[in-house]
């Protein structure tokens, strides 16, 4: 399956997500001050949606039972609206 895109969800609403999808949740790493962990949002994820290579629109590929680990934040990343990626 495509790896999920969990920037911009709260660990709660990507641990539910995940759940549904047979992937664990890995390691989540906060940066900055976090006080309330299952509100705060995810800011950066392992592995990505999409490679990090410029030009490439296929998307990285994760298998059930696999771990994806988080970075979050108390506050809401935001993104890049001048980048289109395929559906």
């Amino acid at each position: 399956m495509s790896v999920p895109d969990l920037i911009g969800m709260t660990v709660a609403q990507a641990r539910d997500y995940l759940n549904s999808s047979n992937i664990e949740l890995g390691s989540i790493i906060p940066g900055g001050q976090v006080t309330d962990l299952e509100n705060a949002y995810i800011v950066k994820q392992n592995p990505q949606p999409y490679p990090d290579i410029a030009g490439e629109t296929v998307p990285n590929k994760i298998r059930p039972g696999h771990i994806m680990d988080i970075w979050i934040s108390s506050t809401p990343p935001v993104k890049d609206s001048t980048t289109t990626l395929p559906q």
